[in-house]
């Protein structure tokens, strides 16, 4: 037994060494994502830039061509997950020319909703509380130009949508209800 051993105990080493193969398992899976989608269990992962995706599901699969003519023609629906739109139109995968707004419009927002009515409160009541609500319609309203923001982007861009469908921010249904996973 060394002197560590006696130190810490023989517990707390076999406790340490757990952590590291824990971490070293997660080091090696750094580019491989898991996701529920639903029914089924997609697989993602990232090869030189470009985001690929194997889906295994037991729901109706479309190519990606049927899904981008199907929603124009109105026979597809998109339902994006509001509370983690955001972080999928500043991803690598995103149109770069929406994060610029994206970031201004909700730093505006924030701006708006927090230090300014604090500082607005010593010297006039009322516009501290007109700021707050401007800051309140603000950032209802980037979230609603972010889900339009993240839709475009699928329509556009097939790895964009590819990820935003593997992670479980978006899902395509038909006007029966029937989830589409898309792929090929």
């Amino acid at each position: 037994m060394g002197l560590l051993e006696k130190m810490v105990g023989k517990e707390t080493i076999e406790q340490l060494r757990k952590e590291e193969d824990q971490e070293e398992y997660l080091k090696e899976k750094k580019n491989f994502q898991r996701a529920e989608c639903g029914d089924s269990v997609c697989e993602s992962w990232e090869e030189n830039g470009k985001f690929t995706s194997q889906i295994s599901s037991k729901n109706k699969s479309i190519t990606y061509q049927e899904f981008v003519e199907g929603y124009k023609k109105g026979i597809y629906t998109v339902s994006i997950r509001k509370n983690t739109v955001g972080n999928f139109v500043l991803s690598k995968f995103a149109d770069s020319y929406n994060k610029p707004a994206y970031l201004f419009f909700h730093w505006l927002g924030m701006i708006l909703l927090i230090p300014l009515p604090i500082i607005l409160i010593f010297i006039s009541w009322p516009y501290a509380i007109l700021s707050f609500i401007g800051g309140l319609v603000v950032r209802k309203g980037l979230g609603k130009s972010a889900i339009d923001f993240a839709v475009e982007n699928m329509l556009v861009d097939q790895n964009f949508c590819a990820y935003i469908l593997s992670q479980g921010g978006a899902k395509i249904n038909d006007k029966e209800n029937n989830e589409y996973i898309t792929y090929q």
